[in-house]
């Protein structure tokens, strides 16, 4: 029989997940048990609709004040809160919740270092996105520490997978090895899919950064073998490795191999909008915009450039993404004229020093340079394009350094032509 029919006979009912919180609020109401009742109302704030999900929270943390829960219960609501205002994006109030679920977590005794470890990555998370980079990563390292304890594998897989991203971003490309490979056994253990194939096309772009173009070929393979392995028709991990070879093509300066793979990557990453949902979607579009900008920056299509670097900051902005989005104005500032560049090399300098996002600094110091030149500050051009050589030789980037270097040269004999 059918379960229509079994429904209809009255043999049993189809029953959704928020009745059932439901009845066990009424249940633990009826039996005077507070936790109880709090358990069940969080557990209903998952399956309704947003604005109510908050009120359902909310509503528990007032019974479990007013009835002087436990710490751990406590916790346990602020995350729920958090949790909530998070889906409705309210990244703001969201901190601020886990903040609270944190100092909870502190005074359990026994300590609860599972519980902990989730409740500091949530915070460090949103630092991260808060471009609060020197906390987020004391955070991660606290969060990682006690996941350990726990032996909290998907914190761990998380946790790491975040600081190696960061690190990649910030230039550390040695580091940020050694915490995406940390990551990489969790999420083999756990069998996330989208993280495994993303760890792929990071490497390439790790290895390449670090001027190993073999090594990073083989890691855009690896994507694709991981592709066919698992599913051929999948759309995210379509997205990743065109993502994974387009940096590989750039790099070789295949403009139109590259902008053609973003662009079809770009099409995948919508029709996986029924897997991921719709903040996912655009988070992902941001960040495939934000390379394609990038990449007709260095094939010199400027308007082009400013066009998905523009949109990319709004997008970025728009999810409250401040860390992208001040990587994106980084880049946007090297395309635009010389006079609007100057007042944005000045706003996005210092922002990029707190983050230790240097490798995205030199580059602006180097622009910078280029500018100062054209306006006649010879001095300003130097110091600027040396600061720039500096910083990428800090971090090990051959491949920027030698950008940066010849950069250098090309000012240094200008100015040895110009009579002083």
């Amino acid at each position: 029989m059918t379960e229509a029919s079994l429904a209809s006979q009255g043999t049993w009912t189809l029953r959704q997940p928020g009745d059932i919180f439901e009845e066990a609020r009424a249940v633990y109401a009826a039996a005077g048990n507070t936790s109880g009742i709090v358990e069940a109302m969080l557990g209903l704030s998952a399956y309704v609709p947003l604005h109510q999900a908050i009120d359902v929270c909310e509503e528990a943390r007032l019974i479990a004040l007013a009835n002087h829960a436990q710490e751990e219960v406590m916790a346990e609501v602020y995350v729920y809160l958090a949790r909530a205002h998070q889906r409705a994006g309210g990244t703001a109030s969201a901190r601020s919740y886990y903040q609270e679920a944190v100092a909870a977590a502190r005074t359990l005794q026994p300590a609860s270092p599972f519980l902990l470890s989730e409740c500091i990555f949530h915070v460090a998370s949103r630092d991260l996105d808060d471009s609060d980079v020197v906390s987020a990563m004391t955070g991660l390292h606290e969060a990682i520490s006690l996941g350990e304890i726990a032996h909290h594998s998907p914190l761990l897989a998380l946790a790491n997978f975040r600081f190696g991203a960061t690190l990649l971003a910030q230039g550390h490309y040695t580091e940020a090895r050694l915490r995406l490979d940390a990551a990489l056994p969790h999420i083999k253990a756990i069998g996330w899919a989208n993280h495994e194939i993303a760890y792929w096309r990071y490497l390439a772009q790790l290895h390449l950064l670090a001027g190993d173009e073999p090594a990073a070929i083989n890691a855009a393979q690896m994507a694709a073998r991981f592709l066919q392995d698992h599913n051929e028709s999948w759309s995210r991990g379509n997205m990743e490795v065109l993502h994974a070879h387009a940096h590989v093509l750039v790099w070789n300066s295949d403009f139109a191999g590259g902008r053609a793979a973003l662009r079809v990557a770009l099409q995948h990453n919508e029709d996986d909008i029924g897997n991921t949902g719709f903040r996912a979607v655009r988070y992902t579009r941001a960040q495939l915009l934000y390379k394609l900008g990038c990449l007709e920056k260095d094939a010199g299509c400027l308007e082009d450039s400013r066009n998905y670097l523009l949109v990319a900051v709004i997008l970025h902005r728009c999810e409250g993404k401040r860390t992208h989005t001040l990587e994106a104005l980084a880049s946007l500032c090297q395309v635009l004229g010389d006079d609007v560049a100057q007042l944005m090399h000045q706003t996005v300098m210092l922002p990029l020093l707190r983050c230790g996002y240097l490798r995205d600094l030199a580059y602006v110091l180097l622009h910078s340079a280029e500018v100062a030149l054209r306006g006649g500050q010879r001095g300003l051009a130097l110091h600027r394009a040396r600061s720039s050589v500096r910083m990428f030789t800090s971090l090990d980037c051959s491949h920027d350094l030698h950008k940066a270097m010849k950069t250098l040269s090309c000012i240094e004999n200008l100015m040895s032509s110009i009579p002083s």
